[in-house]
């Protein structure tokens, strides 16, 4: 959903605009968690966050809300299928090319991209070969995965 890059260092206000407590405090949508993680990780180091499309979840407008189980299985099948669309859902090759493509955009580095975990795993899965849903099943979030240039796993982070 963002990528960060370098820019003038300036002084950052901790907890920023998002601060609040009791029935003030700001709800995200599904949308703005990964852009709000990426916010809270680089507050005070002077880099720039830009939102994105490219990074955006997976699309699945059609999808139901369900039971986690039944979420899960959705998941699996369209990461194991990358090339076709699950219930009316962004087929997940599509999804890793779209990401693929940020990231050739954002040819700067160091580059961080806060993203949503089933797009990561599409990504994932076009890198390595391995479609399945193990890595997004194992993600930890909020969770930082580093990468090499050739998209290889260097450590991850969990917060």
């Amino acid at each position: 959903m963002a990528a960060v890059g370098r820019r003038p260092r300036r002084r950052a206000v901790p907890g920023g605009q998002d601060q609040a407590s009791g029935a003030g405090r700001r709800r995200l949508q599904p949308r703005d968690k990964a852009l709000e993680t990426v916010r809270i990780l680089t507050e005070g180091l002077g880099l720039t966050v830009a939102a994105d499309p490219a990074f955006a979840e997976l699309h699945r407008p059609r999808w139901p809300f369900s039971d986690p189980a039944t979420f899960e299985a959705r998941v699996a099948r369209l990461l194991e299928n990358p090339h076709l669309s699950i219930e009316g859902a962004e087929p997940a090759g599509e999804a890793a090319a779209r990401f693929s493509e940020g990231l050739f955009r954002h040819a700067a580095r160091p580059l961080m991209v806060a993203t949503h975990g089933t797009i990561l795993a599409a990504y994932l899965g076009l890198q390595t070969g391995r479609h399945d849903a193990e890595l997004w099943k194992g993600l930890r979030l909020p969770e930082a995965l580093v990468l090499d240039d050739s998209g290889g796993l260097i450590e991850r982070i969990s917060v």
